[in-house]
């Protein structure tokens, strides 16, 4: 056979594999499924129960210093440990952890985490010390196949901003490379529940960038300052109904090497209800001083009161439950009058 032959001879078997394989059309059309299928699925699964899912994307956004990176490092580390957390089920397994801006401090949150649970061993977690800028498609590709051989339960991205170096979080495009980066590893691994770490914008408001971020995820968890306690708030859970706040501590840990580091705590019941008492106390009395004889409006309360918005209002409810505070007007618009009690 000629060599000419034998090219021709190969061009026919790579036509006939080609007729062989399914169009794309019968790929698309085999993953059809009817209503009934669709009903028999199972819900969704958590990774932590009632606060985060598995298999989805979650952002986790705040200000510097509010706590975030703290609470990720919690998840990240319950889920490796199978430790509950904050009395939520964990779905326990493997976690990769991008710690994209540096491990420098890293090294101390993880000790104090370590000798605040008593653990001898912290297992199932592995860290990247550094970034993976997922706007490049050579890098994405090999994250994908790091999630392939590792096959995490959890893959945490510890920050957004630094793993997309030199691109816009403003943009919908830069940030749906991020997206798309997340939905090839959660096709690699379905059950992934990828966090993303991410900063509010200058005002303080909501997250910072483009909202092609907050519609790929499945949820979205604000991390603040209330009072001197870590407020975390549910903005989205796509497929449950949101979790209440949960108020964390930041206890200050003491390592042997004279580190120390952060760990966080349920707060302090009888801490909580000393600062309610106290706040509800300065409201009442705020209000018997400007307002006794006129009554007073929400806004006009809030501002002579200087307390913080969590703080007023969760004093304000007090008042109102025990009947010291009266609303004279509706809910919309209330309207707030002395009550029976003192």
């Amino acid at each position: 056979m000629t060599g000419y032959d034998v090219g021709e001879a190969m061009a026919g078997i790579r036509q006939a594999t080609e007729e062989q394989q399914p169009s794309l059309a019968d790929q698309l059309e085999a993953q059809l499924i009817d209503a009934e299928e669709l009903i028999r699925r199972p819900p969704p699964a958590w990774a932590v129960a009632g606060v985060i899912p598995a298999a989805g994307t979650i952002v986790l956004f705040g200000k510097p210093g509010s706590g975030k990176s703290f609470t990720a490092l919690d998840w990240g580390s319950c889920t490796a440990m199978g430790l509950p957390w904050q009395g939520h089920h964990v779905q326990q397994g493997p976690v990769v952890y991008i710690a994209a801006e540096g491990v420098g401090g890293l090294g101390a949150r993880v000790a104090a985490w370590k000798a605040a649970f008593g653990v001898d061993e912290i297992t199932g977690i592995t860290f990247y010390p550094g970034a993976v800028n997922l706007l490049d498609a050579e890098r994405r590709a090999a994250l994908v196949e790091v999630m392939r051989r590792r096959k995490p339960a959890m893959l945490i991205i510890d920050t957004l901003a630094r793993s997309m170096t030199g691109g816009d979080e403003n943009s919908a495009r830069d940030v749906g490379l991020v997206i798309a980066a997340a939905d090839a590893c959660h096709a690699e691994v379905p059950p992934l529940t990828i966090l993303i770490v991410h900063h509010m914008d200058k005002s303080g408001s909501t997250y910072r960038g483009s909202s092609a971020l907050e519609g790929a995820a499945e949820t979205m968890v604000e991390c603040t300052d209330d009072d001197g306690l870590m407020k975390l708030s549910c903005e989205k859970q796509k497929d449950a109904a949101g979790f209440p706040p949960i108020r964390l501590r930041r206890v200050i840990v003491d390592l042997a090497d004279g580190r120390s580091s952060c760990v966080l705590r349920a707060p302090s019941t009888e801490n909580l209800t000393e600062k309610l008492a106290d706040s509800r106390r300065l409201l009442i009395g705020e209000f018997l001083t400007h307002f006794s004889a006129t009554g007073a409006s929400r806004a006009q309360l809030k501002l002579v009161s200087k307390l913080t918005e969590p703080t007023f209002y969760r004093a304000l409810n007090d008042l109102l439950k025990v009947g010291a505070l009266v609303n004279s007007g509706t809910d919309k618009q209330p309207f707030y009058k002395r009550g029976t009690e003192p």
